[in-house]
């Protein structure tokens, strides 16, 4: 499962903006769009607009999927997967990878830079440098790692050195 939706998308970047990176018809307007995303009745619509509309949010669902399993992969070792409920600050992270992995080869250079601070956001929680913190609820996500110590007993002490130290 995704931690952001379609509609996730097309709320922070626009119907605009998703629609040019995932319509390759050109078919699909607007509403069209956000009446598919909101999961109304389409049967006004002609089949191949609905079949448009269909293969864009395909396309959508793919980079947030994608955007996800990049996540995944950077916190997988500090954090129980999968996350329940996703924290407000991985939303934001995995909505600019998937906004990145919608341009294909030509982001432009906005984007890229965003990609690149996202990617360096995640290397500090995989690092420990950054939490994910605690949801609305006040629950902290549950993190993979626990310290153990465990001792064998005292090598060196008073006793076993006369005194000396």
């Amino acid at each position: 499962m995704a931690y952001i939706s379609v509609s996730d998308l097309l709320d922070r970047y626009g119907t605009e903006e998703i629609l040019q990176r995932t319509d390759k018809t050109e078919l699909v307007s607007e509403e069209l769009m956000e009446a598919a995303v909101a999961g109304e009745d389409l049967s006004g619509y002609p089949p191949e607009e609905q079949a448009a509309v269909a293969d864009a949010i395909r396309l959508a669902e793919i980079a947030a999927n994608d955007a996800t399993d990049l996540i995944n992969g950077y916190i997988a070792g500090r954090y129980q997967l999968p996350l329940m409920p996703v924290p407000g600050v991985l939303i934001r992270l995995c909505s600019e990878v998937a906004r990145y992995n919608l341009y294909d080869d030509a982001p432009t250079e906005a984007i890229q830079d965003r990609k690149t601070a996202t990617l360096k956001t995640l290397r500090d929680i995989a690092d420990g440098r950054l939490s994910l913190g605690a949801d609305k609820l006040g629950a902290a996500p549950q993190t993979a790692q626990s310290a153990v110590m465990v001792s064998d007993g005292r090598v060196f002490g008073r006793e076993s050195t006369g005194g000396f130290i």
